[in-house]
């Protein structure tokens, strides 16, 4: 399964070192422990965050981050592979920089954070039940509830092609038999 980070979806389709966003300052990105994966995200002090790392190249690398930044996240990727997240812990914590251990939708499900949010609801669906994520936004406090839930995939295909598309239902069914558009009767 793809690993989920803050309750969004994160594609990770391979095993990488890094992963870091080509336009955004290193260190951030997805780096490689010995027992995890883990997110880091430094806006601020470089020079903080390479002491808190403790690596003499990172400290280094540090006074022009942006000018060699590949340098240094491949060279903190290669100092962190050996690292588990307990000593990551213990390094970034006292000096308040953010990371975050990378989990999977089993692990996320049961986040304290995530619970405490509400950002899973279970809604029912064909005779069982499916974990969907909950609308993101709270209205005094709440979040608006599913209002529906297609049972089928297309179900709703002919009435917005209809109201919508301003399609005609022969046309709707020619499109659906040429299976260019699909619908529950189209099979």
């Amino acid at each position: 399964m793809p690993p989920i980070l803050g309750g969004l979806h994160h594609q990770y389709a391979r095993i990488l070192i890094y992963d870091r966003h080509r336009h955004l300052d290193a260190p951030y990105g997805v780096y490689k422990l010995a027992d995890c994966h883990a997110v880091i995200s430094l806006g601020g002090d470089i020079e903080q965050f390479a002491a808190a790392i403790g690596s003499p190249a990172l400290i280094a690398l540090g006074r022009d981050r942006m000018a060699v930044r590949d340098e240094f996240t491949r060279v903190l990727a290669e100092e962190l592979r050996s690292w588990t997240y307990a000593d990551l812990e213990r390094a970034l914590t006292p000096h308040a920089l953010w990371f975050e251990r990378v989990q999977n939708y089993d692990q996320i499900r049961i986040d304290p954070q995530v619970v405490e949010n509400g950002c899973f609801m279970e809604i029912p669906i064909k005779g069982g039940t499916a974990t969907v994520l909950a609308h993101p936004v709270r209205y005094d406090g709440e979040a608006p509830a599913l209002r529906r839930m297609p049972v089928d995939l297309g179900a709703d295909t002919r009435q917005i092609l209809r109201d919508i598309g301003g399609l005609t239902d022969e046309k709707i069914s020619e499109l659906m038999a040429a299976k260019v558009i699909y619908g529950p009767e189209a099979g």
